[in-house]
């Protein structure tokens, strides 16, 4: 078993064998050098959850994520470096990244604004009008 492959995809689905099973230092089914692999290695920061806990008032449970809809659950929390340092890597290709995670390109240029950046933004408009209301109420005085 090779652990020395990143994005790369068997014969189908499924199936365990063709170029991207296998096979050391490969990156999208193509074959890198040691050095490109670790370097191409090095620039990603991929973490897919694919079990999450969900607190409740009961307690909670564990909630199970298919692999397609993880892959959506990262691009919603990632960053922009994140993300682009997918479409930099030169090997990159669409339609195995497609076949591996469910997402497009696009999904990957598309979410310019991160989950977090979203949550910061509409905390500091709350914020802001907040602060208004103060700032009315201490002219009133």
């Amino acid at each position: 078993m090779s652990e020395y492959m990143i994005f790369c995809l068997g014969e189908g689905r499924f199936k365990s064998e063709g170029e991207g099973y296998q096979k050391n230092h490969r990156v999208f089914n193509k074959d890198v050098s040691d050095k490109e692999y670790k370097k191409i290695k090095d620039s990603l920061d991929i973490k897919i959850k694919l079990t999450e806990w969900i607190k409740q008032d009961d307690g909670g449970y564990l909630k199970v994520y298919e692999y397609e809809e993880a892959w959506r659950n990262w691009i919603e929390e990632s960053t922009e470096e994140q993300r682009q340092a997918i479409l930099d890597i030169p090997q990159f290709d669409e339609k195995i990244f497609k076949e591996i995670t469910g997402l497009i390109k696009k999904d990957l240029q598309g979410n310019k604004e991160s989950k977090k950046k979203k949550e910061l933004i509409a905390k500091a408009e709350e914020l802001k009008e907040k602060a208004d209301e103060m700032l009315k109420t201490a002219n009133k005085m």
